[in-house]
């Protein structure tokens, strides 16, 4: 008789826990409208150095692609230049450095352009980090 309860109290306790779920959605898990990854450059703002100092610019990306990544970027005004980093294999960043001329002035660094389908800037986001001012004096 015992056995009969045990048995009888175990098939309702399973068809009461079966029948009581609910299909579990959570919007903030569609992953459907992903970010795309993007290049920027690293947190900070204007940098200010003197005559002749090499300022360091740091381009980063927030996921290992694990390929090499071309970054292209322009310096105008004081300095002209322009050019392409690469992010290697396996790395989040990179380092480019400017050696500032002799006399004062200010130039601003621009990314311009990405490979590998990634996008210039965080999207969606009117402060993405993809100009930096320099200024030297």
């Amino acid at each position: 008789m015992k056995l009969i309860k045990i048995y009888l109290i175990l098939a309702v306790t399973t068809i009461f826990a079966f029948s009581s779920c609910e299909e579990f959605e959570d919007d903030r898990l569609d992953f459907s409208d992903s970010q795309v990854q993007f290049v920027q450059l690293s947190s900070g703002g204007a940098i200010e150095a003197a005559p002749t100092d090499t300022v360091s610019i740091e381009i980063e990306v927030r996921e290992n692609l694990y390929t090499d990544i071309n970054v292209n970027y322009e310096v105008t005004g004081g300095i002209t230049q322009s050019g392409t980093a690469t992010i290697p294999n396996g790395e989040l960043d990179v380092i480019v450095d400017l050696i500032l001329p002799a006399t004062a002035g200010t130039a601003t660094f621009t990314l311009t352009g990405v490979d590998n389908g990634l996008q210039v800037g965080r999207p969606n986001t009117s402060a993405s980090a993809v100009t930096r001012s320099i200024t030297w004096e």
